[in-house]
């Protein structure tokens, strides 16, 4: 919600505590939608490098636990980061 109303330094925020959360508990798969939430808060914020970051992340967390769904998603989304850092928007 706070990301659509572009609200973004509290959104993110909110995914950092939610990182530390799942990171102290061992939370995996909500530690890789955490970082999926904050690739797009980044990517919002035109920062793709940190957008990246954080998707490459959630990808390999979410091919190790055998997620394909969101690996899928987070596979296009780097995808489509790829092809606008081609096309230079």
């Amino acid at each position: 919600i706070l990301q659509a109303w572009g609200r973004l330094e509290e959104a993110m925020a909110l995914h950092k505590k939610e990182e530390a959360v799942c990171l102290q508990l061992g939370l995996q798969s909500d530690l890789a939608h955490s970082w999926w939430n904050q690739g797009h808060v980044f990517n919002a914020q035109r920062n793709p490098a940190a957008a990246r970051e954080k998707w490459r992340a959630a990808l390999e967390i979410f091919t190790k636990l055998n997620m394909p769904r969101e690996r899928d998603a987070v596979r296009a989304e780097l995808d489509r980061l790829g092809k606008s850092a081609a096309s230079g928007s």
